[in-house]
């Protein structure tokens, strides 16, 4: 990679098991306030991949390992205000700890989230504003990474030809601090930080097409219904970026 940095490969590796296990309460209510949900989680791995960093004479060999304790739990919550069908308001966001237990990496409580408001003009147009944060931290092997972008967008949103033409217009409005991207890395070898500015998002322009070639009727061949990605509030606009 470098003069004293080097790369090396692992035939030893091996697939590692991520076990998930979440529980999810949900409700619509008929009010302002129209929608809950709450799900805590946990998520753990006693033998993720992860970089081991070895030394000869002044070489740095980096090697990918299946050594890594890796937890992660918290919770994620869900509310929905809707005032006479026209004005929405939408908040999602979590709260989680993020850890390897075998390592001296740092423990990590953190969040991110986001906020969105939406006016209903009607069928076919609708304007909001979103605020977006995923700026937030996490484990690493060798340390941690504070990475993501927040954001803050102005946007309108139409539907035509019976919903198959989806066309979106936003704006990243300039209101929200300098972002950089931080990787920091600790080893008994060397310490190292990593900058990166993502502050370029601010004044830009987001244009987003979607087109359906499909009428999307479904044939429903048995009872036995996946609501695993069902969207309970799926009667809101729902903006994909």
């Amino acid at each position: 990679i470098t003069p004293f940095i080097a790369g090396r490969g692992n035939p030893e590796l091996k697939p590692y098991l991520y076990h998930h296990l979440s529980l999810e309460y949900r409700k619509m209510y008929d009010g302002i306030f129209s929608y809950f949900s709450i799900m805590p989680f946990y998520n753990y791995s006693d033998n993720e991949m992860g970089l081991n960093p070895l030394t000869n004479d002044s070489l740095i060999i980096y090697q990918n390992k299946n050594f890594v304790k890796h937890e992660n739990y918290g919770i994620s919550t869900s509310l929905s205000f809707e005032y006479k069908e026209k004005l929405s308001f939408d908040i999602d966001f979590n709260i989680y700890k993020d850890w390897n237990k075998n390592l001296e990496t740092p423990e990590i409580i953190d969040w991110d989230g986001d906020a969105q408001i939406t006016y209903t003009l009607n069928t076919k147009h609708y304007f909001g504003l979103m605020y977006q944060k995923e700026y937030a931290r996490l484990t690493t092997s060798l340390g941690y990474e504070k990475s993501g972008v927040n954001y803050a967008l102005l946007y309108w949103k139409t539907l035509q030809l019976k919903g198959r033409l989806q066309l979106m217009v936003g704006y990243s409005l300039p209101v929200l601090p300098d972002q950089i991207n931080v990787d920091y890395e600790e080893t008994p070898y060397y310490q190292k930080t990593a900058y990166t500015d993502v502050s370029l998002i601010k004044n830009m322009i987001l244009v987003n097409l979607v087109y359906r070639f499909s009428k999307g009727k479904v044939s429903k061949t048995n009872k036995n219904i996946d609501y695993e990605n069902y969207d309970s509030k799926s009667k809101k606009a729902i903006i994909n970026l």
